[in-house]
């Protein structure tokens, strides 16, 4: 339980950064 939480917290913070990325890249 507390490992997926985990990851999901490290996944969307990833994702988040990447897609703050794009749109700065835009």
């Amino acid at each position: 339980s507390k490992i997926m939480m985990f990851f999901m917290k490290y996944l969307s913070a990833f994702y988040i950064e990447k897609l703050d990325r794009k749109l700065w890249d835009d």
